[in-house]
């Protein structure tokens, strides 16, 4: 550390200036802190660099495409700190974005390809090395958590995402669209026992999660287990909006009394900007997921910084269609509460970034836990319901 400087000063007036709303200025002098060795500075750094929507970029270095600003931050915390429960849980949510982002890509078409001798390196192999590297230190990171920790909830519903992730990658790969699983799959059925493992432990510490009761009940399916029918009436009860009638798999009447939480624990917020990026109807989703109203307001500038003019009424330079949505979804107590359409209150100009005008207008406020960052969790989006992880992230076209 430089002679005269006070990490621990520049930390606490980071926050200070985080508790004044003012994210920018508290992102600098975090970043000074953390700079200065201030392992907590970092992983608050890493955390705001989460939600930021201009943080994922391609780099020319082969397999390291999509690199959060986030990571090196949450790295240096974990470098201070190796047991740094948050920054392991950000990089290893990070680490499973990034997979989901590669697997969608083509590594043929990446910007590091002409900088290699495809004679000698097969573009296809540095791709599954990074994906192996990637999905690894996930793992390692939440195991790590898990050992200093066996009842870590949020450590065991990440690692249940991770292998997810894998699974079905491979079940695309292979396509393969309906349980049960061939016994013949080896390779398959060694990445189901670990979802079932990490599934089973995960929704046994937290049986409100309706995202870890929906993914227990899946892997139960492909398992051809007749267990899947108790985790799926699970679900059900603790999704009743989203489920269809007759959906419900019937109980015997010598059931023994099941017991199921009738709610979650946790409350977040999702807001979801979608376009069309073509003239054949392709979409692609930009979300921010927040337990934080203040993050949400200051974290949803990123989404627009990039536009000018109206993106919803074709005058943004580009634009040949109008978005899909601009919608902030509520979620409290692990439900559904509803749906705010954005637009009215999106303000434009010509020269200028869109903006929502947050002042018009309240976001109900959470009654329940705020979801923890870091912890992923089930939500409806434009495209069904699917996992979402705290910060931004995108759902590419490709």
């Amino acid at each position: 550390m430089p002679p005269g400087t006070d990490a621990q000063a520049e930390f606490d007036q980071g926050l200070a200036l985080l508790g004044q709303g003012r994210y920018d200025a508290a992102k600098e002098t975090l970043r000074a802190a953390a700079e200065h060795g201030h392992a907590a500075a970092a992983t608050t750094l890493g955390r705001l660099l989460c939600l930021d929507a201009d943080s994922w970029l391609p780099t020319d270095t082969p397999g390291e495409d999509y690199v959060s600003a986030a990571e090196p931050w949450l790295r240096r915390a974990l470098h201070l700190d190796p047991d740094d429960r948050t920054a392991a849980l950000l990089l290893a949510s990070l680490l499973d974005r990034q997979l989901e982002m590669m697997r969608r890509q083509d590594p043929w078409g990446t910007v590091w390809v002409d900088e290699i001798d495809t004679g000698e390196n097969d573009p296809d192999d540095i791709w599954q090395a990074a994906l192996t590297r990637r999905h690894d230190e996930a793992i390692r990171l939440l195991e790590h958590l898990l050992d200093l920790d066996p009842t870590d909830e949020s450590a065991a519903a990440t690692l249940v995402a991770v292998h997810k992730g894998t699974w079905a990658h491979h079940l695309d790969e292979n396509q393969r669209h309906e349980p049960p699983l061939p016994e013949s799959d080896t390779t398959g059925r060694a990445l189901l026992d670990h979802l079932l493992t990490a599934a089973r432990r995960a929704a046994e510490l937290d049986p409100s999660d309706a995202l870890l009761a929906m993914e227990l009940a899946d892997a139960l399916r492909w398992n051809g287990s007749p267990e899947a029918a108790q985790w799926l009436r699970r679900f059900t009860t603790l999704r009743p909006e989203w489920t269809k009638p007759g959906s419900i798999p019937p109980r015997h009447p010598d059931d023994p009394p099941e017991g199921f939480p009738s709610e979650g624990r946790y409350g977040w917020y999702v807001l979801e900007f979608g376009q069309m990026v073509d003239n054949y109807g392709t979409n692609a989703f930009e979300r921010l997921m927040t337990a934080d109203p203040a993050e949400l307001r200051w974290a949803s500038e990123g989404l627009f910084r990039n536009l000018r003019g109206d993106p919803f009424h074709g005058d943004a330079p580009g634009d040949d269609q109008p978005p899909e949505c601009l919608t902030l979804s509520v979620y409290d107590a692990g439900h559904d509460r509803g749906d705010i359409d954005l637009t009215p209150y999106l303000r434009t100009a010509p020269d200028v970034a869109p903006r929502v005008d947050w002042s018009a207008f309240s976001i109900p406020p959470l009654k329940s836990t705020p979801l923890p960052p870091g912890r992923p969790a089930l939500s409806w989006l434009s495209l069904g319901p699917d996992t979402v992880h705290y910060g931004f992230s995108d759902d590419p076209h490709y």
